[in-house]
């Protein structure tokens, strides 16, 4: 569901819908995930942006991360994209 003009902000840079994608080129990255404190809020007739905390263990890991994350979805050619991603990583929270 990423459009073509995907640009993510990721801890180590910046990431368009190639390279985001690329990273399951391997297989799945996140063995379980929780998502809580959702948030959308409206940002255009067309558009919104989603908020959420994601606690996840990632494949063959045995410490869960947290990462904040905003996206902003757009209603294009009558379905919704996401066009943009920012994830934050939190440290020193508990995690699950």
């Amino acid at each position: 569901m990423l459009s073509e003009d995907f640009i993510g902000i990721y801890p180590d840079g910046f990431a368009g819908k190639d390279a985001h994608t690329g990273q399951l080129d391997g297989g799945a990255t996140v063995a379980e995930y929780r998502l809580s404190e959702v948030q959308v809020r409206a940002t255009g007739a067309d558009s919104g942006l989603l908020i959420y905390r994601a606690d996840y263990l990632r494949s063959g890991k045995t410490d869960w991360e947290i990462m904040l994350v905003s996206s902003l979805w757009e209603q294009r050619d009558g379905a919704w994209v996401n066009s943009f991603s920012q994830d934050t990583p939190l440290t020193g929270q508990g995690v699950p």
